[in-house]
């Protein structure tokens, strides 16, 4: 009798500790998961004066991203007009007209959703006459690119290939939160040491709760940052007086917020979903 009862208490040991494994496992895989960010970066059609691109874009296509993504996995969405808040010169043809992030829940929710007739159609609209080129005159092209969550003490070669990643709370939606544009351009193409710099200030801000994350687009002539800040609490200090040197031109804005629509006039919107 005892043997049968030391039995059962076993096998009752081993059931409750598989579950609770089961339990682990699955807040591991909870706290794991990633959301999918995208950074969209493009280039407006010659023919096109910067007032007739931004209201085409504010008329139709910022409007369709809305209306296809929204209950599809779209949890956040905050474009800008970049060359407008950058620099002012139609001449520098390496600054995109129109940037935007772009955040999904997740990468398999990104796929099933791109996979659809609706979002390819949408896929087509961005080169239609009134919005993007494919490639420009000087060979920059449009296009998305997907952002990596890096670690906070991982090596990140800065080198003359663009691309985005993203560090701190940037799993779950950023529409309830500040969120701040920061577009800085290179006094000289690839800057290794500023770029390392400047990405260590942000982890450390980050690591103090002063930013709740961040999402960075690397090129190696400019910088274009999206920073999350618990709202109200101000523009952070990020040093970059530091590092002036480093770059021509930067300027920070607040996006503004709780609006469904960008109007004419906006430089960008931290649209509410």
């Amino acid at each position: 009798m005892k043997k049968k009862l030391l039995l059962i208490a076993l096998f009752v040991s081993a059931c409750a500790s598989a579950n609770q494994n089961r339990q682990i496992s699955s807040l591991n895989q909870e706290v794991t998961s990633s959301s999918h960010i995208r950074f969209w970066r493009g280039f407006k059609q010659d023919d096109l004066t910067q007032q007739q691109f931004q209201k085409n874009l504010i008329q139709k296509l910022i409007p369709a991203t809305i209306q296809v993504g929204q209950g599809n996995g779209l949890i956040s969405y905050a474009p800008v007009f970049s060359k407008e808040i950058l620099i002012n010169d139609s001449s520098v043809d390496f600054i995109p007209d129109e940037v935007a992030f772009i955040q999904y829940a997740d990468e398999q929710t990104y796929k099933k959703l791109s996979s659809t007739a609706e979002f390819k159609e949408y896929g087509k609209m961005h080169y239609e006459p009134g919005a993007f080129v494919k490639k420009n005159k000087s060979g920059f092209s449009s296009g998305s690119l997907v952002s990596r969550t890096i670690a906070e003490n991982e090596v990140i070669s800065f080198s003359n290939e663009a691309f985005a990643v993203d560090f701190g709370q940037t799993t779950t939606t950023w529409q309830a939160d500040d969120i701040y544009f920061t577009s800085l351009v290179f006094e000289k193409k690839l800057n290794q040491s500023c770029s390392e710099q400047l990405l260590k200030e942000l982890i450390a801000k980050s690591n103090q709760n002063q930013l709740k994350g961040f999402a960075l687009l690397y090129d190696p002539n400019y910088i274009l940052l999206y920073s999350r800040q618990e709202k109200g609490t101000g523009q952070i200090n990020l040093s970059i007086e530091n590092i002036s040197p480093c770059f021509k031109q930067n300027r920070t804005i607040l996006l503004p917020g709780n609006r469904g629509k960008m109007q004419n006039g906006d430089l960008g919107l931290n649209f509410a979903l």
